[in-house]
């Protein structure tokens, strides 16, 4: 009889009605990226949700009609729990959701996520991987990874735990309603990202210095970072005319009929920008990391080379632009399949069922601060 009542339980909770992030960042990355995804998913689900966000931009975010509240930098500690600014932001909290708790709780950052356990107990908790650090992720009831091999490795790492490890990718949703495919224009080969060292823009670089096509591609580095200085002093010493437009929040919108996007990096999680490639057709060569292999089906809708091997991945290019029928073709075959692969719908609907398999078998909280504050 238990068993009938437990789920009983869960069939009332089949839906999610609240939602909140939570993100403290630095740089307009991957998580920002994330944050409007998330929130363009709930908004079609009619998930009322907001984001507690400290970093850069917030005014874009708000723009995006996405309800930004204030993070204070102090949440990443637990004594913050003690202070004044707790009710504070609880009180906001409540108030971007009508007055009613969040029911889930997606935490970009992994050291706000006890400060939220103790805001909201009821709640279910997700700490996504946007590294492979899985160090502060044991007060998570969920762990989401982007892709196999992290799966793997926070499998094995949190295996102890009570959390649960779901694979669950992006929710990713189109964001531009371009059509490269169908615009013409000259070969050009582009270098999307931040100029970071786990992003290999010098892999990039010596790639198109060992070019053979003639006349050369135009090139274009497209971003911002660290490395830019030494990219632009690269390409001058070389000789090569290459284009550095900056940082631009929807980098793809002008790619034609015959650009070509290279992505070389040496890490990635899950790569936003190789969806929306996918989502515009545009050709893709990406360097053969677990990811990218992952975004890509092992080279099915965009060819491959070896991590930080230049001389390949200028054959690769070499290749592509003596002919891109192929590489269109593959890129045509993964906007086809991107939808049912990483859609948001599809997202959304394996983390609902983990959500449910936490509520069903949770164990009531015990509260390690006094009623007074977490009320």
């Amino acid at each position: 009889m238990a068993v009938i009542n437990m789920n009983r339980d869960i069939q009332r909770q089949l839906t999610v009605k609240t939602a909140v992030q939570v993100a403290l960042v630095k740089g307009r990355a991957g998580v920002y990226t994330s944050i409007r995804h998330y929130a363009k998913m709930w908004d079609s689900a009619g998930v009322l949700n907001a984001c507690v966000y400290h970093g850069p931009d917030a005014g874009q975010l708000r723009a995006a009609d996405i309800d930004i509240i204030d993070a204070p930098r102090a949440m990443r500690w637990i004594v913050f729990a003690y202070s004044p600014a707790f009710r504070q932001l609880k009180q906001k909290i409540l108030r971007a959701l009508d007055g009613v708790e969040p029911e889930f709780v997606l935490a970009h950052t992994d050291r706000t996520i006890g400060v939220m356990r103790v805001m909201f107990p009821r709640a279910v908790i997700a700490a996504r991987c946007h590294s492979d650090n899985f160090k502060h992720k044991q007060l998570a009831d969920l762990v989401l990874t982007l892709n196999p091999d992290q799966q793997q490795r926070a499998s094995r790492t949190l295996q102890a735990k009570s959390n649960r490890v779901v694979l669950a990718g992006h929710p990713f949703s189109a964001t531009s309603e371009t059509k490269p495919d169908v615009r013409d224009g000259p070969p050009r080969v582009n270098f999307v990202g931040r100029f970071v060292s786990e992003k290999r823009p010098d892999t990039f670089m010596r790639a198109m210095q060992a070019l053979q096509t003639r006349p050369a591609p135009l090139i274009r580095m497209i971003g911002d970072g660290p490395m830019r200085g030494e990219m632009e002093k690269a390409a001058a010493a070389a000789g090569l005319d290459v284009d550095f437009p900056g940082w631009r929040t929807r980098p793809l919108d002008d790619f034609g009929h015959n650009d070509v996007l290279v992505v070389s990096s040496s890490w990635e999680g899950l790569s936003w920008l190789l969806l929306e490639a996918q989502s515009l057709a545009v050709p893709v060569i990406a360097s053969a990391i677990p990811a990218n292999l992952y975004a890509l089906n092992g080279g099915m809708y965009g060819d491959v080379f070896p991590v930080e091997q230049p001389e390949v991945l200028a054959e690769k290019v070499d290749t592509a632009l003596a002919d891109l029928t192929e590489l269109r073709a593959k890129a045509r075959l993964g906007r086809a399949t991107l939808e049912d692969r990483f859609g948001a719908s599809a997202f959304w609907d394996r983390i609902l069922d983990s959500i449910h398999m936490v509520r069903g078998s949770r164990k009531e909280l015990r509260h390690v601060l006094p009623e007074s504050i977490l009320s």
